[in-house]
């Protein structure tokens, strides 16, 4: 019976929900008009650019790099049950991936770009300090 749920799941979102890998264009062309775009080096120098959508009740976020999508999250006040986590989690399988699961969100992102992350959000928080402090000091 629980193949048949996570069977329907898959069908039925399949379409709705984008993948990792995805580009800008596939992105906008799945979820419709952004309801923000960012300039990801503003956060996290590692990223070109962010993009924000919602669709059937769910906050997408997505991550992109070199064009693609190399992060996305799915976020819905209401959480997920475990046949839409392995709806999403199926979906979003195209190389090796790190899984994140909170009570709200979900999140994925291709471990082959994790430590680049890491180090982009080491350098994004460097900068944020240091406009804080020049802020605070009036300079």
């Amino acid at each position: 019976m629980r193949f048949w749920i996570i069977l329907l799941l898959i069908a039925t979102t399949g379409t709705a929900f984008g993948r990792l890998g995805e580009t800008e264009q596939e992105l906008k062309a799945r979820y419709g008009k952004p309801v923000w775009v960012g300039d990801g080096l503003k956060y996290n120098p590692y990223f070109d650019k962010l993009i924000d959508f919602k669709k059937e009740g769910i906050s997408i976020f997505c991550y992109l790099h070199a064009g693609r999508c190399v992060r996305i999250e799915y976020s819905r006040n209401s959480g997920f049950n475990n046949a839409e986590v392995a709806g999403f989690t199926q979906l979003n399988h195209v190389d090796q991936i790190r899984i994140e699961r909170t009570a709200t969100s979900l999140t994925y992102t291709l471990k082959k770009d994790l430590p680049d992350i890491a180090s982009g959000s080491k350098k994004g928080i460097r900068k944020m300090r240091k406009d804080f402090e020049a802020a605070e000091h009036g300079t």
